[in-house]
């Protein structure tokens, strides 16, 4: 109980706001292409408790979420194809608008909105382009889960065949057949991304990828670091320069020559969730 309480009271001192959703949501927001209007949708139900802006106008609503006017009237239109927004006359002649629960629009989608359903945090000082990375975020860490799922499997797997070498030492069987199978496995227990993924992933380009990857890290999401492969070794700085010349490899940003002359490239990322 007092971790609860903890917890609500954490929320409320950092301005935090828990939006619990699942990744098969955004996943098919992100195929539909309604992802932006999804985030002003999130930005908008959250200003309030009970998801409902009163005397509701354009204008109030672009200087509460500091966009143009134009953006504001542009996705609530699309809100309400997508009918998932809702507009009641109130008695003083104005028109109070009311955002459906993600449980709605779960099932508007087709998708099953349960107790087990992952969440994403919201800073009330946030912009709509940063709701958005963090729904893209939820797709992201779906990934890195997975890849966290097989390596334990793999790992599991290799210390069962330790133990089945230990054993048959015990009973005096030489275990050799499995000895080099054992010494065959090599385990990465990296998790590992690169951009072109992420703009797969996200429906956009391995550019976009790339800079949302950069927004995660810069909003504290996650952590990178570049991981490279040897393409070429004991290569002369000539040969390197004429390769980089003739545009077979791109200096600097993607390749580069280490001191001992191997060129490396950069493959994508290392990524660790925070």
């Amino acid at each position: 109980m007092n971790f609860i309480l903890f917890c609500i009271y954490s929320l409320k001192l950092f301005n935090l706001k828990k939006v619990r959703i699942t990744h098969s949501l955004i996943k098919k927001l992100i195929k539909s292409e309604e992802i932006l209007t999804f985030s002003y949708f999130i930005k908008l139900k959250y200003l309030h408790s009970n998801s409902t802006i009163y005397n509701f106008s354009i204008r109030k609503a672009s200087r509460l979420i500091n966009v143009s006017p134009n953006s504001i009237k542009f996705h609530l239109k699309k809100m309400e194809e997508m009918n998932i927004i809702k507009t009641v006359n109130n008695k003083s002649g104005g028109v109070n608008m009311t955002f459906s629960s993600i449980e709605k629009v779960s099932k508007i989608y087709g998708i099953n909105h349960n107790n087990r359903c992952g969440s994403i945090m919201l800073r009330e000082s946030e912009s709509v382009q940063d709701v958005k990375t963090r729904l893209y975020s939820k797709v992201l860490i779906n990934n890195l889960n997975k890849q966290r799922y097989t390596i334990k499997g793999k790992s599991n797997s290799l210390m069962r065949k330790r133990d089945q070498v230990n054993k048959l030492r015990k009973s005096g069987v030489n275990p050799e057949i499995l000895k080099r199978s054992i010494a065959s496995e090599r385990i990465n227990f990296d998790t590992f991304i690169c951009c072109e993924t992420i703009g797969e992933m996200i429906n956009k380009t391995k550019m976009t990828g790339y800079n949302q990857l950069i927004r995660m890290v810069s909003m504290g999401i996650l952590s990178i670091k570049k991981k490279y492969i040897t393409v070429l070794k004991g290569c002369k700085k000539e040969l390197f320069e004429e390769l980089c010349k003739n545009g077979e490899l791109i200096k600097g940003k993607h390749y580069y020559s280490r001191k001992d002359s191997s060129i490396l490239k950069n493959i994508g990322f290392s990524v660790e969730v925070f």
